[in-house]
């Protein structure tokens, strides 16, 4: 599995808050989700504990520190607003019991739309034949997100999906057709402690509107929209939604 990749992919995602302001002043409340991925929903007790020492270090410039006031066990497939089961408070310092995690089958619905509209939410490096791209047939996005989501399902998951399809997926995928689309190119970097220098970590934002059969692809769309697409996902980049569907008549 590892013969064309260097490492497993992490089995967690840490998603930004919704929000442009990088600066927080005292009091301020900071919202993000964390995902976990297959085996990695067993150790949530050890991401709060982490978060929490994270806190007495600090983070950013100056070293801001901060305190967890709650961790809320989000409703599956609503991702609307942060609702759910409270699993631990600051005032406890206990993690109260959390609901199963949700199965791939249980996330993605069975109406499966003729069109859809794919807004990318974070800056997204997508490489297709070695070099990151911007130009994303429809079939450039699918390889990404198979890829993706079939080293999660056999590192994290402990299944491994059936590959002897992946040449055929791919085949049908350059048959759906790009119908507009509104992608640019957004900038930034990030400062690694670990190599001492910044990162340019680039990628595409915006919108593209497909068409077509999307009936064997909409699993892994809608997955993707849980654990992200391309590189950089596991703290935030490449995470997209789905809007704007016209449904398929029946």
């Amino acid at each position: 599995m590892l013969r064309k990749y260097t490492s497993a992919p992490h089995p967690f995602v840490l998603e930004p808050p919704d929000e442009e302001r990088r600066t927080y002043q005292p009091g301020d409340i900071l919202s993000f989700r964390l995902v976990l991925i297959g085996r990695a929903t067993d150790y949530l007790p050890y991401f709060i504990y982490s978060f929490h020492q994270l806190g007495k270090i600090g983070i950013g410039k100056d070293r801001g520190k901060f305190e967890i006031e709650q961790v809320i066990q989000e409703d599956i497939p609503a991702r609307e607003s942060l609702k759910g089961r409270v699993v631990f408070e600051s005032g406890e310092k206990t993690l109260f019991a959390t609901t199963p995690p949700k199965a791939w089958k249980e996330i993605v619905e069975s109406d499966v739309p003729a069109r859809i509209r794919i807004r990318f939410l974070t800056p997204t490096r997508i490489k297709y034949k070695g070099h990151l791209t911007k130009d994303l047939e429809f079939h450039v996005l699918f390889r990404s997100m198979l890829r993706r989501i079939s080293l999660l399902s056999y590192f994290h998951c402990g299944q491994r999906l059936d590959d002897s399809r992946f040449r055929q997926l791919i085949d049908r995928a350059r048959e759906i057709t790009i119908q507009d689309q509104a992608l640019h190119w957004y900038d930034w970097n990030r400062w690694s402690n670990r190599q001492g220098t910044r990162m340019k970590m680039g990628g595409f934002m915006g919108e593209i509107t497909y068409e077509g059969d999307f009936e064997p692809f909409w699993p892994y769309i809608r997955l993707g929209e849980y654990v992200h697409v391309g590189k950089g996902s596991s703290f935030g980049l490449g995470r997209y939604e789905v809007v704007n569907e016209k449904r398929m008549e029946s």
